[in-house]
């Protein structure tokens, strides 16, 4: 009787472990089979509590000088990040970046906000926000560029294998733009203001995002204010059902077994 007993519940286990494996497969198809999901990878829109100078930054930020840059003054306010001087050398473009390194990121959608005050027509600055590969090659670089003393700035844009685009030259000294960078299936499409600039192609994923400031000083050149509003990374993610699968049917398994040992040793 007791050996009929044991030989009932195995069997009552072996067929509920079965029914246990076919539904975890159920599930994984289903979860495959889904749509993916976007997953916020960077999203800063440089907060802060009033006015702070030089600091404040999210700690995710890497910052660093570029060509030669030795100072520069920034202040945090209502939502955005504005540089107001970058102590530079002659005749190069000199700034600083922020810098976050991600991990790798396929397909993804990219919100660049930012704006920009002219202090005079002589002011040559620039502001952009740069996506960079696992091999270090730059993918996509779209901001505002003032190169000349007679003149105002322009929007820039590029993206790797495809020739720069560069706008009209601006005839206000002040201006804002919000610049969408998108990837879908190795296609790249930037928009400046909802307005379609550039397409290209590039397959490997994104690893470094950088904002970027720069002056050149020159001659009578001048540096206005350059302002950033929002940096925001996005990529679509798939689900991970499999560890819960794994960890739900271990479980059960692990319940099951305690449970009929417990009676075995009553019986």
């Amino acid at each position: 009787m007791v050996v009929k007993s044991v030989i009932s519940r195995k069997s009552w286990f072996n067929n509920f472990m079965i029914l246990t494996f076919f539904i975890s497969l159920v599930f994984l198809f289903s979860v495959l089979v889904s749509p993916v999901h976007a997953e916020v990878v960077v999203e800063d829109h440089f907060d802060s509590e009033g006015i702070v100078w030089n600091d404040g930054l999210d700690t995710d930020w890497t910052v660093s000088s570029m060509g030669g840059a030795t100072d520069w003054t920034f202040y945090l306010y209502d939502g955005n990040m504005n540089v107001t001087d970058i102590t530079s050398p002659r005749n190069v473009w000199g700034g600083y970046k922020l810098s976050q390194t991600l991990t790798s990121v396929g397909d993804f959608d990219v919100d660049f906000d930012f704006s920009w005050k002219s202090s005079g027509i002589t002011d040559k600055q620039r502001v952009f926000i740069e996506l960079y590969d696992t091999a270090d090659t730059l993918i996509s670089r779209v901001g505002y560029a003032d190169y000349r003393l007679d003149k105002h700035g322009r929007g820039v844009a590029y993206i790797i294998g495809e020739p720069v685009f560069n706008g009209g030259y601006t005839t206000i000294p002040n201006g804002e733009a919000s610049v969408d960078i998108s990837r879908d299936d190795g296609n790249i499409s930037v928009s400046w203001n909802d307005v379609p600039l550039l397409t290209g192609s590039h397959g490997v994923d994104l690893d470094r995002v950088e904002v970027r400031f720069d002056y050149f000083k020159n001659g009578s050149s001048t540096f206005g204010t350059e302002s950033v509003d929002l940096v925001s990374v996005k990529g679509p993610v798939l689900p991970e059902p499999v560890s819960s699968i794994l960890f739900i049917t271990g479980g059960v398994t692990f319940g099951v077994r305690s449970y009929l040992r417990k009676k075995k040793q009553k019986v």
